[in-house]
């Protein structure tokens, strides 16, 4: 929602367990301690997230930091991606295959965006 409440159901694990960390992480910096509350803080708060095939998902959070769980190929590119500098802005995962679009700017702190599709 608006105030950065999300739910989520049969979402595989790592993508579970990142946002109970996050989650946690903004209830720790409260003085009560209130899960459900947690996550509607606004920098915890996810704003793209995509799940594919496997058990494969990437998140972003409105703080910039992502999560992910991707097929060997595709974290192989993003990997490279961020060491040249590029800023990974989402990745789209295909449910049914391997396929992907990656979407980055040339530089870190860019809006100018690029995009590169993959396959297996």
């Amino acid at each position: 929602g608006k105030d950065g409440a999300v739910r989520w159901k049969n979402v595989p694990q790592g993508l579970h367990d990142a946002l109970v960390e996050r989650e946690l992480a903004a209830a720790a910096l409260g003085s009560d301690y209130d899960v459900a509350a947690a996550i509607r803080g606004p920098a915890s708060a996810p704003c793209e997230v995509s799940l594919g095939i496997g058990g494969t998902y990437f998140v972003r959070f409105l703080d910039g930091r992502v999560d992910y769980s991707l097929p060997n190929f595709v974290a192989d590119v993003f990997d490279k991606f961020e060491a040249d500098g590029k800023s990974i802005r989402d990745v789209a995962l295909h449910v049914d295959t391997y396929d992907c679009l990656i979407r980055y700017s040339r530089e870190k702190g860019s809006d100018d965006g690029e995009i590169e599709g993959g396959g297996g």
